[in-house]
């Protein structure tokens, strides 16, 4: 008999842990603030803001592999760099058991690349991970 396997949600684990290390960092002024959201809000707030949701990513026995895509605004265009590069280096340093999920790996699938936001006018940058995490058995 096969055992099916039951993976976490990887989204909201990078959203709490995000927000958590956001809200703890106090040495970079252009985080403070920051909100960590699985979807733009409606009416879309005054930036900074992160966006997390995945996009794909393969499994194999026990370990989930999903591709995070992560969208960052800001006011300008060195602040969004700069909170676009601190979001990277926290993705990096994302490995261990975070809210229960154990996460293996980090890679970095795509580093940060600015996508101007044309509808609002504001810089935005666009990271993409690939999150290795294991499953339970059901």
């Amino acid at each position: 008999m096969t055992v099916g396997l039951l993976y976490p949600d990887t989204v909201l684990t990078v959203v709490t842990y995000l927000q958590a290390a956001l809200d703890a960092d106090t040495s970079h002024a252009y985080a403070d603030g920051a909100l960590v959201r699985t979807r733009e809000p409606n009416p879309f707030p005054a930036v900074p803001l992160i966006t997390v949701r995945r996009v794909g990513g393969p499994d194999s026995v026990v370990i989930d592999r999903p591709r995070i895509d992560l969208q960052v605004w800001h006011t300008d265009e060195q602040d969004a760099t700069n909170l676009a590069n601190l979001v990277r280096a926290l993705m990096l340093a994302f490995p261990g058991v975070r809210s229960g999920v154990t996460v293996y790996k980090v890679t970095t699938f795509s580093g940060p690349s600015l996508i101007w936001d044309t509808d609002r006018n504001l810089p935005r940058f666009l990271l993409t991970f690939e999150v290795s995490v294991r499953g339970a058995a059901l």
